[in-house]
């Protein structure tokens, strides 16, 4: 399936939705804007509050980047095949994350699922050129679960759930 010029960053979050590794195998986090949270609880309490932060909430913040990846989609020429391919993603999206999230994390499928997408359709559209939704992703691939801001947008720092580390 052809995700367009960028398919190969595209074909990497598939990947890695399909390795199984949400969630799992975390690894130290060095960037200075990621603020690690190591209760599942305030994690939660972070993510799905509707108490504000800033100017916006989690959830707003994340419809409002997703929203800019859109605005872009739209003015491209040509973009319907990819994001016919992009769209088909949902499905197997939601079964290889459900498969990876179980137990106590097995609530988080629809976030995660939504925040992968949004990673996915960021990269069809422009490569690794949205800081937000890279670093999303970078989050994931550290075996964590991007879940607030702290500080207002864009000053301040991402929120990330993360279990502890094996040493």
């Amino acid at each position: 399936m052809s995700y367009g010029q960028y398919a190969e960053l595209v074909q990497e979050v598939l990947d890695f939705v399909e390795s199984g590794r949400v969630l799992r195998d975390p690894t130290p986090i060095a960037d200075q804007t990621i603020r690690v949270v190591r209760d599942f609880d305030e994690a939660t309490r972070h993510a799905w509050s509707q108490d504000t932060n800033g100017d916006v909430t989690w959830v707003d913040l994340r419809e409002r980047e997703k929203g800019q990846v859109l605005a872009a989609r739209y003015r491209l020429h040509g973009y319907d095949a990819v994001d016919e391919a992009v769209g088909k993603l949902l499905d197997p999206f939601a079964a290889g994350i459900r498969r990876s999230l179980k137990g106590e994390y097995a609530d988080l499928v629809d976030d995660v699922v939504a925040d992968l997408h949004s990673c996915a359709l960021s990269r069809a559209v422009s490569g690794t050129g949205n800081r937000f939704f890279e670093r999303l992703f970078a989050a994931y691939r550290a075996g964590g679960w991007p879940c607030g801001w702290s500080g207002a947008y864009p000053d301040g720092a991402l929120l990330v759930f993360q279990p502890a580390l094996k040493v």
